[in-house]
């Protein structure tokens, strides 16, 4: 340390108010950066990890909303690219779990995925296209069972609404199909579905 109160490392003025510059900068390991309350960067060398914890993580924005936010002008915003040969098991993928330290109960979500947009020019969000996944039954051992579910908000609404369930043993359920005797009577489009209540079926078109 300097008489001034500065500090010096080689060339670099390291007091609070200087702005040093490294070509690199090695962490030994379990070495952290930050403060143990949060933020906090810890360098795990040994299992090849980079932990950051007690905070948000924004890239390309200052928005603390959500513990990673991702900001950018370019409509890509996520890629992943699996170098495993090749073959039924291979390919990048993402994974959402549910998991309070307690068993899923029946009809509990297990993870969902929204789409939305702003809704005035104060950024304002709201999503109105939704996939969420369900537990169907108690879950245990040999019993995992789930159902995905395709949500939609109508015209006048702000509320998503159930279109159709995919259930666990393989059946599809459709909800809110417009029915009528005939297709005029349902009001169907020629190319959307429609339930004929004169025999019960689901016909698309005359």
């Amino acid at each position: 340390m300097t008489l001034d109160g500065t500090y010096k490392f080689g060339p670099q003025d390291l007091s609070r108010n200087a702005t040093p510059t490294f070509a690199g900068l090695i962490i030994a390991n379990g070495g952290t950066i930050g403060q143990a309350a949060g933020p906090l960067i810890t360098f795990d060398d040994t299992n090849n990890n980079l932990v950051i914890a007690g905070c948000t993580v924004g890239i390309g924005t200052t928005d603390s909303d959500f513990k990673l936010n991702l900001s950018h002008s370019n409509t890509f915003m996520l890629k992943g690219v699996n170098t495993e040969e090749s073959g039924a098991g291979a390919g990048a993928g993402m994974l959402w779990f549910s998991d309070d330290g307690a068993v899923m109960g029946a009809n509990q979500r297990l993870g969902f995925i929204v789409f939305g947009g702003a809704k005035n020019s104060a950024h304002l969000l709201d999503n109105t296209v939704a996939i969420t996944a369900f537990s169907e039954s108690a879950w245990s051992l040999n019993d995992n069972s789930g159902s995905l579910r395709l949500e939609t908000t109508p015209s006048g609404s702000t509320t998503r609404l159930e279109r159709m369930r995919i259930l666990g043993d393989g059946g599809i359920k459709i909800f809110n199909l417009k029915s009528g005797a005939n297709q005029g009577a349902a009001g169907a489009a020629a190319d959307e579905l429609w339930m004929d209540t004169a025999d019960n079926s689901i016909k698309m078109g005359t």
